[in-house]
């Protein structure tokens, strides 16, 4: 029961932090979804799917406050995550964070390093979707 509830907690918190996030409130996400995520630690196998999406969130709040050196290790982490991860949705994750990898790369001044990041992403992309697909669409801009 014990373990169900911090599950339970950890997602309650991580939506929370998404929320604040997508109104444009990342400093007051950032210790929600830092503590949601560390309740998702405490419960979940080490590679999980829940534990690389609240380090996706996590990522995005600090990308949104300009942190990218900070958000990249998180990005790094969730899609080291995903690769070992047997689902479904594992490559739609794996273009998804490889992309915010390219990004984040970039935005740190590194565009050789990135645009080997982007190439990947679309890779995977192309494998997944048609041509002009919205993903595809989304790395290639």
């Amino acid at each position: 029961m014990r373990r169900r509830l911090g599950v339970d907690i950890g997602g309650a918190l991580n939506n929370v932090g998404y929320g604040l996030w997508r109104l444009g409130r990342s400093a007051e996400a950032l210790p929600i979804q830092q503590e949601g995520l560390e309740l998702k630690r405490q419960n979940h196998p080490s590679d999980h799917g829940s534990i690389a999406s609240s380090l996706n969130s996590l990522a995005d709040s600090l990308h949104a406050l300009g942190r990218f050196a900070e958000a990249l290790p998180l990005w790094e982490e969730a899609l080291e995550m995903q690769r070992r991860l047997p689902s479904p949705s594992a490559d739609r994750w794996l273009a998804i964070y490889t992309n915010q990898v390219g990004r984040c790369l970039k935005l740190l001044g590194r565009p050789t390093e990135a645009m080997a990041w982007h190439e990947e992403a679309l890779r995977i992309e192309r494998q997944l979707f048609p041509d002009g697909h919205y993903a595809i669409a989304w790395t290639l801009s």
